[in-house]
């Protein structure tokens, strides 16, 4: 860098015959931050101030010593020395005049200062010192300047102090800052030289390394800039595309991450920096940045596709129901739709008409869709099945009309009188049954009013809305009880009755049981919404088992055998403690006790296995001193058999039942034994515990 910077100086030669031309030439002013720190020079520099007003000389003063003011000496023939107090003298001085301290310049008698051209050099003869000539740093009228030990002023670039700077001879010789172009090639130059980092020069910003001009990314303490190298490397700010991405950089020109606020405008960045388009999902709410405006957050609502949506203030996507300009409108609740409804909505029980011509506004009052009336309250739920204000539509006297299943008004009420329609839009008095809207009325034979409340029609039980009239169905609480109307024939059911999958009873008035019931010797257990129990239940703390018909199983080793199932429609459990077996036959849940016997299980130290097995040996009779007949096998040398018999004789040899006693098998009565032989067929569980 210095040899390539020291071959340049050879503009100074050529330079210097431009210079009495140029002395009136400006240079706009700059402002820079340069990441140095001013070291004295070598030549005697102790410092740089520009306080010191116009002309002010800041260098140090030339002397008679040769180092100081190379090439005027007192011995040259065309200086003179002039003793200070003989300046006045009246002879015409000219040229260099040495006073003993400095060095002068006159011309024609005349002392010169200020800015000088002479001999083809620049000189600073500063006049607050009368003309005094200066070497080292000078700064007057807002520029620097840089003289020498002979004088004359520096140009081109000069290492002082440790630093590099450009003094530029088409300026005066005056110190160069800001973003120059130096035979081709830019630099930035600051008040101490090449600059290490930011530089404002005309407004614009440039970051400096070792003076030269850095462009593309750059990155200072956390932030990131983007130096435009199609811009010189001028730092950006604003929305700058760089590759396939784009990026939004603030008026700092730190690039953002996450949300941006230009102003007018948010966008959002992604950890990249780069600007997110389309849909994303920030904190679990959605947001809309559209592409096709810079990828701007929006607003309100915005039509994406084929599809309408809604964003809050904060670019939020609006979910289920949300108020704009003071109407309410529903939008899919979930975030993978979003899209704001229009037409029917049912949300929970209540329906809600939202308008396709109002871009889904929610409608209040009276309004006609397809030829139907209809009413909205004023939380914008549709009426339905209740009374109404009517608009007047069956003229002249006030009326109410009734608000169907459907929503649609119809019918009327005037004057406690219930009226329906003959089909040809005009309304008869009702009388009897008559189904106004889907919904089903009874009239009073007499007067024509609505009943209300329970009402025994031809022996049959009713129960009709206390409100609005109409018969009620399915179930009803009334009074502290539950009771369940036929939903096809609205008449009060009593008995049992299956209702979405499970079994109820209601007593012959309609009130629904809980608890114990005793049905013609078999009981059941209700729970307390009155639903029958199946199965294993905890009841007042203790299990209990139900059958699926919900009759309750009294004894334990039947209730255990429901859990079981087996490949054939038989199933056999022994309880080795209690020395029972007990064989039954149906299927998993339902079997039902065919048998049971007392038996002999293994003793202690020869017990019977305790698992789940399957019958699969059967044979006449085994022994060794002993005889045992009617065998079916389940596990190994485990058995079903008789009890042991002399060798070949119907004489037992040991008769004990109903404590363990065996080697293991499970010992029967001869009859028993050979039943089990006879019935059970391969395949059947066997159950030991």
């Amino acid at each position: 860098m210095n040899v390539w910077i020291e071959h340049r100086i050879c503009w100074r030669v050529i330079g210097l015959m431009l210079f009495s031309a140029l002395l009136s030439v400006s240079v706009p002013a700059f402002s820079c931050t340069a990441y140095a720190v001013e070291e004295g020079a070598d030549n005697g520099v102790v410092e740089r101030d520009s306080t010191g007003g116009s002309g002010a000389f800041v260098g140090g003063g030339c002397s008679q010593d040769s180092s100081d003011c190379a090439g005027k000496t007192t011995e040259d023939s065309s200086l003179q020395v002039v003793e200070s107090q003989d300046l006045s003298t009246t002879e015409k001085l000219s040229g260099w005049q040495w006073n003993g301290l400095s060095w002068y310049y006159y011309l024609d008698g005349c002392r010169l200062t200020g800015m000088q051209n002479i001999d083809d050099s620049l000189y600073y003869l500063d006049p607050a010192r009368d003309g005094a000539m200066s070497c080292g740093w000078i700064f007057t009228e807002n520029k620097w300047y840089y003289a020498g030990p002979s004088g004359a002023l520096a140009s081109g670039w000069q290492f002082i102090g440790g630093q590099w700077y450009w003094f530029d001879f088409l300026n005066s010789c005056s110190m160069a800052t800001g973003r120059r172009v130096i035979d081709g090639h830019p630099y930035l130059l600051g008040t101490y030289g090449l600059i290490n980092g930011w530089c404002l020069d005309n407004g614009l910003w440039y970051w400096g390394s070792n003076g030269e001009v850095l462009t593309g990314w750059l990155q200072t303490g956390n932030d990131w800039y983007w130096l435009d190298p199609a811009n010189d490397g001028v730092m950006s700010r604003g929305i700058v595309s760089v590759g396939s991405s784009r990026y939004y950089l603030s008026d700092s020109g730190a690039m953002a991450v996450g949300w941006a606020f230009d102003g007018t405008d948010w966008y959002y960045a992604d950890g990249s920096g780069a600007l997110a388009s389309g849909w994303r999902s920030v904190n679990g709410a959605w947001y809309w940045l559209d592409v096709a405006n810079d990828n701007r957050m929006v607003t309100g609502f915005y039509v994406i596709g084929s599809n309408r949506y809604h964003f809050s203030s904060t670019g939020a996507l609006s979910l289920g129901w949300f108020m704009s300009d003071g109407d309410w409108y529903y939008a899919e609740p979930s975030h993978a739709s979003g899209i704001v409804k229009t037409g029917w909505l049912k949300d929970g029980s209540q329906y809600y008409y939202l308008d396709p011509a109002a871009d889904g506004r929610m409608l209040l009052g009276h309004f006609s869709v397809n030829g139907k009336s209809y009413y909205a309250k004023a939380s914008g739920a549709v009426a339905c099945r209740e009374w109404v204000d009517d608009q007047g539509s069956y003229a002249e006297e006030p009326s109410k009309a009734f608000a169907g299943s459907d929503c649609s008004l119809c019918g009327a009420l005037r004057n406690g009188k219930l009226f329906t329609s003959n089909g040809d839009g005009e309304l008869i008095e009702a009388h009897g049954f008559v189904t106004l809207g889907g919904c089903k009325f009874y009239a009073d034979p007499t007067d024509g009013s609505p009943c209300a409340g329970w009402k025994n029609v031809n022996g049959k039980w009713y129960f009709f809305d206390e409100t609005a009239g109409y018969a009620r169905s399915g179930w009803l609480y009334k009074d502290g009880s539950w009771f369940y109307l036929d939903p096809s024939t609205y008449v009060m059911k009593t008995g049992w009755v299956a209702v979405n999958g499970s079994w109820y009873y209601l007593n012959s008035s309609g009130y629904m049981q809980t608890g114990w019931l005793n049905l013609g010797g078999t009981w059941y257990w209700l729970d307390a919404n009155g639903a029958m129990a199946t199965g294993w239940r905890v009841v007042d703390g203790s299990w209990n088992y139900f059958m699926a018909n919900g009759a309750w199983v009294s004894d334990y080793m039947d209730a255990k055998a429901q859990s079981y199932s087996s490949n054939t429609n038989w199933l056999i459990l022994v309880d080795t403690s209690r020395c029972v077996t007990s064989i039954y036959t149906g299927s998993w849940n339902n079997w039902s006790l065919n048998r049971r016997y007392v038996c002999s299980t293994g003793k202690a130290s020869t017990p019977t296995v305790i698992g789940e097995y399957q019958v699969y040996g059967k044979g006449y009779s085994f022994g060794h001193g002993y005889t045992c007949y009617y065998y079916t096998q389940f596990y190994g040398d485990y058995l079903f058999h008789s009890s042991p018999y002399y060798v070949n004789s119907n004489r037992v040899m040991d008769p004990t039942m109903g404590v363990p006693s065996s080697a293991g098998c499970v010992r029967l009565e001869i009859q028993n034994a050979k039943w089990i032989y006879d019935n059970i067929p391969y395949g059947t569980k066997v159950v030991t515990y």
